[in-house]
């Protein structure tokens, strides 16, 4: 059973679902496995290689499985067959956790610290949340501190954290078995105006600037390799161009065509 609890969790962890849908409860009251063999076959191999993880990883990351695309070309017919894809006809479409949207906006600014081990860090909370209690002071760390990775971020019960809020970052207070992927006003929100994104914004601008150069067509193609790891297409070039041109000075749309690409679905959702 330990087995098979913790195989069942690393395939969720990499799939988006367990092949028992209730990764905390395998027993009568859970949900049946999908694929009974294939959680056993999992099962055996993590005792038979000593209980490793990175080599149950490497084994599902480089199955055919995981391997496939979002997309399959007889969709049409086996969205009717099996609309929910309990029979992996096709890679699921994944937003991401809220913690590696906020390490991916660090990421592509140029400013995210890979510093590993030592204490966590407080971030900078908007002015109409309360940081003051009379056991406790919500003091922010130094800025330095703050563009760590957010495994490291101190969070309290009481206090969620917005960014996390809005993308569906887990409860502190419960046992968290699967996170929710819900799409709300509150994201484009927070993407386009939270003082987090506003700061990164700017760096990934000046990022671009520095990368790039000064000629706008090689400002452009940058944003996108860097943001979206592509090329922009033709009505993509177009459509930024556009956006350059009518804003009221160069850094400010610069800026503003980096925010847009923290809004892309390409940036969000793991394909």
């Amino acid at each position: 059973l330990t087995a098979r609890v913790l195989v069942n969790r690393l395939w969720h962890y990499q799939f988006g679902k367990g092949i028992v849908s209730t990764p905390n409860d395998l027993g009568k009251n859970g949900a049946a496995p999908s694929h009974p063999e294939l959680l056993d076959y999992l099962a055996s191999e993590l005792v038979s290689r000593s209980w490793r993880v990175k080599p149950m990883l490497r084994l599902m990351l480089t199955s055919q499985t995981y391997a496939m695309a979002s997309h399959h070309p007889e969709e049409v017919a086996l969205v009717k067959r099996d609309p929910g894809n309990q029979w992996l006809w096709r890679a699921p479409l994944r937003r991401l956790e809220a913690e590696v949207i906020r390490d991916q906006i660090l990421a592509v600014s140029g400013r995210l610290s890979l510093e590993q081990g030592g204490p966590g860090f407080f971030e900078a909370l908007p002015r109409e949340m309360g940081t003051k209690y009379p056991f406790f002071d919500w003091i922010a760390s130094p800025e330095i501190s703050r563009v760590r990775r957010s495994l490291y971020i101190y969070q309290r019960r009481n206090m969620v954290m917005p960014l996390m809020e809005a993308f569906d970052g887990a409860d502190a207070s419960a046992s968290c078995a699967g996170r929710e992927s819900n799409v709300n006003a509150a994201q484009a929100f927070a993407l386009f105006n939270s003082a987090f994104c506003h700061v990164n914004g700017r760096h990934f601008a000046a990022r671009v600037r520095d990368e790039a150069g000064e000629y706008r067509e090689d400002q452009i193609t940058r944003v996108f390799e860097l943001a979206l790891q592509r090329r922009p297409s033709a009505a993509e070039r177009v459509a930024a161009a556009k956006l350059l041109e009518g804003s009221e000075d160069e850094e400010s749309g610069l800026m503003d065509l980096c925010l847009g690409l923290f809004n892309a679905n390409e940036f969000l959702y793991l394909d």
